[in-house]
């Protein structure tokens, strides 16, 4: 199976629940072909470079998955179809490319535990 690079640009008008079930989606629809989703990052709402569908923005999610090239094409197919995608881009990533999972969830960790640690407070006489 190869690893494929998927981003998203769902429509900005979506609800959080409507974000999540387009998500939901996605991912049924990569899982019920025997495809593997390794990764996904929302990004959030970003301005776009020029209107799609008289749109100004557009909420984008970054993944990774991993299937055969049938699982891709299918899914591609898919995704020009949904009315909340505005537009999508799939490419395959070379052999030997490492899904920067653990570099995520790195950034992660550390994110929750400067949130955690209270700051220090220095006290001049």
């Amino acid at each position: 199976m190869r690893t494929y690079e998927m981003l998203l640009v769902l429509d900005p008008d979506l609800a959080e629940e409507g974000i999540q079930n387009t998500l939901h989606k996605v991912t049924d629809l990569i899982t019920d072909r025997k495809g593997e989703l390794l990764t996904s990052d929302e990004w959030g709402l970003r301005s776009l470079s020029y209107p799609i569908k008289s749109k100004d923005k557009g909420y984008y999610v970054l993944a990774y998955l991993r299937g055969t090239p049938g699982v891709v094409a299918e899914l591609d197919r898919s995704l020009r179809l949904m009315e909340d995608v505005l537009r999508h881009l799939l490419i395959r990533k070379e052999k030997g490319f490492v899904v920067p999972v653990a570099q995520e969830q790195e950034r992660r960790s550390e994110i929750e535990s400067a949130q955690e640690e209270p700051a220090l407070v220095s006290e001049e006489s």
